[in-house]
């Protein structure tokens, strides 16, 4: 049904007119596919017993402060963040808000962390970027690039990632596209985890369909709202 080798950036689409053709049938497409996630909707907590993931957290646990990752969610990124300790490679968080999450995972290991926001709207604005800058400002392994995920993408399309914690835009076409780029710079051993994957239709759809590539990603962590995937060694 897609391509995951030919994928289109959403924020570089807004660059053509709205009536240009190609952004008229791909809207609609777009919209088709979060319509389809809409109706097929499962929680992601009915794939464990087949998949069997190492990390499991029954319940979401408290909300925490200006982020809405969770306690036992932000539980899950730090078991995900000492799992992972034994690469060298950065780790990069695709949305960061007001910084309350990017804060807590800097403060968990010494590589570099990449905070990918452009803070344009969908979710962050000027005030939230005052926010995360009092949070991380004193953290010398938080890189923001104020920019969106695409352009992030871009400037580091030549680097490896380590673990990405990809909590953006969360319609199906943001969400696969975010995946689509993002894991392909993680190393083979290295983590992808993804919020919102089952209050979302899009996220959610987006999730399902990875986990369906048991050759590529193993479903490695899983607490409600949020799910988290090993990439695989495909040579081996």
């Amino acid at each position: 049904m897609i391509n995951q080798k030919h994928i289109t950036d959403p924020f570089e689409l807004k660059k053509l007119p709205k009536l240009h053709p190609y952004r008229l049938v791909w809207t609609a497409y777009s919209r088709l596919l979060d319509s389809y996630g809409k109706v097929t909707q499962i929680p992601i907590s009915s794939q464990l017993k087949s998949f069997v993931p190492e990390h499991v957290f029954k319940n979401s646990g408290s909300f925490l402060p200006e982020t809405a990752v969770t306690s036992n969610q932000l539980e899950l990124l730090k078991i995900a963040i000492a799992t992972t300790e034994y690469l060298s490679e950065p780790l990069a968080e695709i949305g960061s808000y007001r910084g309350a999450t990017t804060q807590k995972l800097a403060q968990e290991t010494k590589r570099l962390i990449y905070a990918v926001d452009p803070y344009i709207g969908y979710g962050g604005w000027e005030s939230d970027l005052d926010a995360f800058k009092e949070k991380v400002e004193f953290l010398p392994n938080v890189n923001h690039l104020r920019m969106t995920s695409g352009m992030a993408f871009k400037q580091l399309q030549n680097k490896s990632l380590s673990m990405v914690f990809i909590d953006a835009v969360h319609d199906f076409s943001n969400t696969w596209f975010d995946f689509c780029s993002w894991s392909s710079l993680v190393v083979p051993g290295g983590l992808i985890a993804m919020h919102d994957v089952d209050y979302f239709p899009g996220t959610n759809l987006a999730f399902r369909k990875i986990i369906a590539q048991t050759n590529k990603y193993s479903l490695w962590g899983y607490c409600p709202n949020i799910a988290i995937v090993k990439k695989l060694d495909v040579n081996d």
